[in-house]
C-alpha cells in the first residue's frame, strides 16, 4: 500500500507539472543556464586536455639568447659549449621566425627544416609522411602549409604559388606542396614549413646563426638541473622548460576562464533570485491548491512529498537537458560562437579538436547549484502554507 501511495503521489506530481505553464518557463530558464555553464566547461576542459597532451612533444629545454631583454640569434658555437654536459639526449639548432602577411593582416610561423635531418617534433615527422624526400630536396621553393594558412590561401586564390617578401624587399616564390591535417591544427594552424636555406633567406638569418636551440634529455627528472648547467655555461641565455610552457598555458586559461567564472556567477545569481522569489510566498492558486489537499485529507508530509517531486522533476530534467544539449553543441557541432573566445577573430582561426572530457566535479557543482536550490525554494514556502490552518489558507 505504501508503494502504491508513493507512486500515486509521484504520478500526480507529473500530471500537475505538465499542466502548469510556469513549469515550462522555469524548465526553459534552468535548461539555458545549465547549457551555458556546461558548454563553457566542456570547451575549457577539452582544450586543456588537448594542450596538455600535445605539449608533450615539445623539447625538454629551449635555449634562447637574450640581450637587453630581447631575443637574439644564437651562434652555432653555443652547441659546442654544451655538448659535453652529461644527460643530454640530442641538441637541435632551429631556424624559425614570424612573417607578417599584409594581405590578411596576420602572422605566419615560418619553420625551416632539412628533410634529410632528424625532426625534433613528431608533428614535423608527420608533416613529411608519405612524401618523396628525394624529389622534395631537388628544389627549395616548396612549402607545407598549416590548416589555417591553406584555408586562407585557398580563399585568396594562392593555390599554385605564393610570394613572400624578404627583408631586402625582394620576393621569393613558393609552391604549396602539402597541407597539414586539421587534427594537428592546435600547434600547426599558422605554420609554414619550408627548407632551412629558404627560411634563412626569408628571415634574413645569416649562416651559422639560429633562432634557438632545442634540447632533449634522457632523465626527465634532471631537466631543471641540466637547464641550470646550460645557463651557467652560456651566460647570456635563458632556458624554457616544458613545465614553463605548461605554466603559461595555465595562465592563459586563468584569463580565459574568467568569462566562465562570470557565467557561474550568473547561474548562482539567477538561482538566488528564483529562491528569493519563491521564499516570498506562493501565488494564490498554489495556496488554494494546498488548502484543497488539506481539506480532502492530505497530510503535511504528503503535500511536501508532492512539492518535492514537482520541483525535482522540473530541475533535474532541466539539468539533464542542459548537459545533453551542451554535449551535442560542443562535441558534435564544434561549439560555434563560443569557440571564438579561444580561436579569436582573425583570418587564421584556431581549429581545436575538442576531445571529449567530462569533469564530474564541475558537473556536480552545477547540479547542486540548480537542483537542491530550486527544490528548497519550493519546499520552504510550501511547508509554511501546509502547516497553516486551512481556514486561514482559504481566507
Amino acid at each position: 500500500m505504501k508503494i502504491t501511495k508513493e507512486l500515486r503521489i509521484f504520478l500526480f506530481a507529473l500530471t500537475l507539472t505538465a499542466k502548469r505553464k510556469t513549469s515550462y518557463f522555469i524548465f526553459l530558464i534552468l535548461t539555458i543556464l545549465v547549457f551555458l555553464i556546461s558548454a563553457a566547461t566542456f570547451i575549457t576542459e577539452s582544450i586543456k586536455k588537448e594542450l596538455f597532451i600535445t605539449h608533450e612533444e615539445l623539447p625538454d629545454i629551449v635555449i634562447q639568447k637574450v640581450i637587453g631583454g630581447r631575443q637574439q640569434y644564437v651562434p652555432y658555437s653555443y652547441v659546442d659549449k654544451i655538448l659535453d654536459i652529461p644527460g643530454l639526449k640530442d641538441i637541435t639548432p632551429r631556424v624559425w621566425g614570424y612573417y607578417y602577411f599584409d594581405y590578411a593582416s596576420v602572422n605566419f610561423s615560418i619553420v625551416g627544416v632539412d628533410p634529410l635531418e632528424p625532426m625534433y617534433k613528431k608533428s614535423l615527422e608527420d608533416a613529411f609522411a608519405n612524401i618523396d624526400i628525394g624529389k622534395l630536396t631537388e628544389t627549395e621553393d616548396w612549402m607545407i602549409l598549416g590548416y589555417g594558412i591553406a584555408k586562407l590561401f585557398d580563399e585568396i586564390a594562392y593555390r599554385n604559388e605564393a610570394y613572400f617578401r624578404k627583408p631586402d624587399g625582394e620576393y621569393i616564390k613558393f609552391v604549396p606542396y602539402k597541407q597539414l591535417d586539421k587534427k594537428s591544427a592546435i600547434f600547426n594552424n599558422d605554420i609554414v614549413i619550408i627548407s632551412k636555406n629558404a627560411a634563412r633567406k626569408l628571415l634574413g638569418l645569416e649562416e651559422n646563426l639560429y633562432t634557438d636551440i632545442a634540447v632533449n634529455v634522457y632523465n626527465k627528472n634532471e631537466i631543471v638541473t641540466i637547464a641550470a648547467k646550460i645557463r651557467d655555461r652560456l651566460k647570456d641565455v635563458r632556458t624554457i622548460t616544458k613545465k614553463d610552457v605548461l605554466n603559461s598555458y595555465q595562465n592563459v586559461f586563468s584569463y580565459k576562464t574568467g568569462f566562465f567564472i562570470a557565467l557561474f556567477g550568473i547561474l548562482l545569481f539567477t538561482m538566488m533570485v528564483i529562491v528569493i522569489d519563491k521564499l516570498s510566498g506562493l501565488n494564490e492558486s498554489e495556496k488554494t491548491e494546498i488548502g484543497v489537499f488539506k481539506t480532502v485529507g492530505w497530510t503535511t508530509f504528503d503535500i511536501l512529498k508532492l512539492k518535492l517531486y514537482e520541483s525535482f522533476i522540473i530541475s533535474f530534467h532541466a539539468f539533464i537537458a542542459g548537459i545533453l544539449i551542451a554535449m551535442f553543441y560542443v562535441f558534435t557541432f564544434k561549439a560555434p560562437i563560443f569557440i571564438d573566445m579561444f580561436s579569436g577573430y582573425s583570418s587564421l582561426k584556431m581549429q581545436y579538436n575538442l576531445i571529449f572530457v567530462f569533469n564530474l566535479k564541475i558537473m556536480f557543482f552545477i547540479f547542486i547549484s540548480v537542483v537542491p536550490f530550486y527544490v528548497a525554494s519550493v519546499l520552504i514556502p510550501s511547508y509554511k502554507i501546509a502547516t497553516t490552518d486551512t481556514y486561514e489558507v482559504f481566507r
